[in-house]
């Protein structure tokens, strides 16, 4: 098994039809970003899923990769935490 028949499958079981409560609340149209924060000293995994995860549910999702899967990352210090 792949990673996309893997992802489909899990996204399958998990949520079906949907979240009904983001559907109800979140129009079609709507736009976000996100932004992943290191909270402690570790090393990255599974940059792939994740990327797959995103173009399972929108084929056109614009996906920039900073780093590889594998890479050490280290706790991000931020006024805002």
């Amino acid at each position: 098994m792949d990673i996309k028949e893997f992802v489909r499958l899990a996204i399958e079981e998990d949520i079906k039809e949907g979240d009904h409560s983001a559907l109800a609340c979140i129009p079609d149209d709507a736009n976000g970003k996100a932004k992943l924060l290191v909270k402690e000293d570790g090393i990255i995994a599974g940059i792939e899923i994740a990327k797959q995860i995103f173009k399972e549910f929108d084929s056109s999702i614009q996906f920039e990769q900073l780093i590889e899967d594998g890479s050490e990352v280290n706790m991000v210090i931020s006024p805002f935490t």
